[in-house]
């Protein structure tokens, strides 16, 4: 045989390399043809050249789970690793002869396939996005390869290989997300800088990638530079283990006690997290108030034990052993302690307002008590043949500062209700909730701060709860925020009043669908001064914060009042963003042409009033009739 031929290395390396091609041939080659039908398949589609990327992951993900499989059988099977073990060649050549073999043969197909792709779909973005997916698929390959090829080196049996894998990734996918979903929840302004959170979806489990998508340049940067590296230590990590395996460990996966251990302690610490955000929100859902954290810190230590016994049966079918694998709920329960005290300190996130400074605009989206659902988003507008956005967004900087002073008190209240912050702080009845953007001057960054409070109402948090409400009240009634609604704003190019009947029984109009209309008229009708009278009686409605709210309209049992907007119209407040010159600038007296259409049936650049706006719709009244 080829293997047993010489035992000088260069010549043993060659000869295992060589036997590791012959074997593993078929697969590639199959692997090879799938990655083709692929391309052309949606390509002869038409589907673009982005859409195959990720069935291309999927057949990466695939093959590099088979290889070792294919390559590294030994450690699976008693008799293949007596056999490999008698040879008179280094055990590390088998390793990486095959470690070498399933990297070109993996990462071969990537470069014609999406060069293909992009060249017929756009030559013109041919090293643009043909190199991009090339770069990211060889990256993403090259972790998949190292991470396999450690824990094929780790387990003793194939079903072990398999569940192991498997029960990794998804552990560590679920575990990122359910750490994410405690931050959240109870840490406020979270949500401000969660655009971090894919690096650690990837940082120990390089799947999903692509699938999963929605991460800016800068995110996506550091998952590439950091999948090489993982690459590369897992396959250092799987060389070693792979020399140092005795024959009596393959075959049997209870052999292998540190992968035991390792899964089992990472499946416990992830069912205790779980556990404790499923805890936290029925602690939400029966509204616990004060009750809610000492509910859920004394049903965290349930989920771990009950984890640790569901475990024990998968892996050994009997309870008798618990003790010796008692270091696995050990090491769980230090970790979610670990854990829970690092994110009660609010990880320095509840502080992280940007400076005023740094701000370019700001925008305050509040729904609770003012509930003006349905009066944000943005409206497009044309712009000297540019197509742009009109938002409701205040810029100035004496708002700019009452923005930041808003959040700040925000902080203020949250942690005068309770610091440090533990899960199952959310238990009290919903108070507010708010959404606060900032745009910055660093590379027109986004930065959003969800706050959403729910917190008691005491001698302590009371008074910074009232200085709250006024502040926010002062932002909303200022002229600058009233004048940047879009349905004030544009108030110039409302072109018919429509009166919508009997709302509640169906025969009139649900939300963003229009039904039935009686009797339109157009705005000439009206009196000469109509339009400015509709914009005293909405500006008297917008300052006291009366908006029609989705609610109002679906449950409406009398009629209400629909603005068709269309046309031009010179701008009272809000911002453009100019798609050309890349910035933002103020739209107050700019002269712009509304762009509405029709989508599925119903319309866009209107508004509906109703008797939540009292001055408007008496108005309307007075003048329908």
């Amino acid at each position: 045989m080829t293997l047993t031929k010489s035992s000088d290395k260069r010549g043993g390396f060659m000869a295992v390399f060589t036997w590791q091609l012959k074997r593993t041939m078929p697969a590639a080659i199959l692997y090879w043809a799938l990655m083709a039908v692929v391309t052309l398949w949606d390509w002869f589609m038409g589907h673009g050249f982005a859409d195959n990327v990720r069935a291309m992951e999927i057949l990466i993900t695939c093959f590099a789970v088979l290889m070792p499989i294919i390559h590294l059988n030994d450690c699976f099977s008693r008799k293949h690793a007596d056999y490999i073990h008698a040879l008179p060649i280094p055990r590390g050549q088998f390793y990486l002869a095959a470690l070498i073999n399933s990297m070109w043969q993996l990462i071969l197909p990537i470069i014609p396939c999406r060069l293909y792709t992009t060249w017929v779909t756009n030559w013109k973005f041919l090293y643009i996005e043909g190199g991009y997916h090339i770069r990211t698929l060889v990256m993403i390959s090259i972790a998949l390869l190292g991470f396999t090829f450690m824990a094929a080196a780790a387990c003793g049996t194939y079903h072990g290989y398999i569940i192991g894998i498997i029960t990794h990734m998804a552990a560590w996918l679920l575990l990122v997300e359910m750490v994410q979903l405690w931050i959240n929840s109870i840490v406020p302004g979270a949500n401000t800088h969660s655009r971090y959170m894919p690096v650690f979806r990837f940082l120990f489990a390089p799947f999903g990638i692509e699938i999963m998508g929605g991460y800016d340049n800068e995110v996506r940067t550091i998952i590439l530079l950091w999948l090489p590296i993982l690459g590369a230590l897992c396959s250092a990590a799987g060389y070693i283990l792979y020399k140092r395996r005795r024959s009596e460990q393959a075959g049997h996966f209870g052999q292998c006690r540190p992968a035991e251990l390792f899964l089992r302690t990472e499946l416990t610490f992830t069912a205790g997290v779980i556990g404790t955000n499923t805890m936290a929100a029925i602690a939400r859902d029966c509204k616990m108030g004060g009750l809610g954290i000492p509910f859920t810190l004394l049903c965290m230590p349930l989920a771990l034990i009950l984890a640790y016994i569901v475990l024990e049966l998968i892996w050994h079918r009997n309870l008798k052993s618990m003790k010796s694998s008692a270091v696995t709920l050990v090491k769980a329960a230090i970790a979610l302690a670990v854990t829970t005290g690092v994110i009660s300190t609010g990880l320095g996130l509840d502080t992280a307002v940007p400076e005023v400074s740094q701000i370019r605009i700001a925008d305050v989206h509040c729904y609770y008590p003012m509930n003006n659902t349905g009066m944000r988003g943005y409206w497009n507008i044309e712009v000297e043949d540019d197509i742009v956005d009109l938002r409701n967004i205040v810029h100035s900087p004496q708002m700019l500062d009452k923005v930041h002073e808003l959040h700040e008190k925000y902080i203020e209240l949250e942690r005068a209700a309770q610091y440090p912050y533990l899960p199952g702080r959310s238990a009290y009845e919903q108070i507010e909730e708010d959404l606060i953007s900032y745009n910055l001057y660093k590379n027109e960054e986004y930065v959003r701060g969800y706050i959403n409070y729910r917190g008691p109402l005491n001698a302590k948090t009371e008074p910074i709860y009232e200085e709250l409400k006024a502040l926010r009240l002062e932002i909303a009634a200022s002229d600058e925020y009233v004048n940047s609604i879009p349905y004030l704003n544009a108030i110039d190019a409302v072109s018919a009043v429509d009166s919508l009947e009997n709302i509640e029984d169906g025969s009139g109009v649900c939300w963003g669908r229009l039904y039935e209309v009686n009797d339109p008229r157009p705005v000439e009708e009206f009196p000469k001064d109509f339009l400015k009278g509709l914009e005293a009686a909405m500006r008297e409605d917008f300052k006291a914060c009366r908006y029609s709210t989705v609610s109002g309209v679906q449950k409406a049992d009398y009629p209400v009042y629909e603005l068709s907007y269309d046309g031009e119209f010179t701008a009272r407040g809000g911002v453009l963003w100019l798609n050309r010159e890349m910035k933002y600038v103020p739209a107050e007296g700019m002269r712009l042409k509304l762009l509405t259409h029709d989508d599925d049936g119903g319309k866009e650049g209107v508004f509906r009033v109703t008797k939540e706006m009292p001055a408007t719709y008496a108005y309307l009244c007075e003048n329908y009739k």
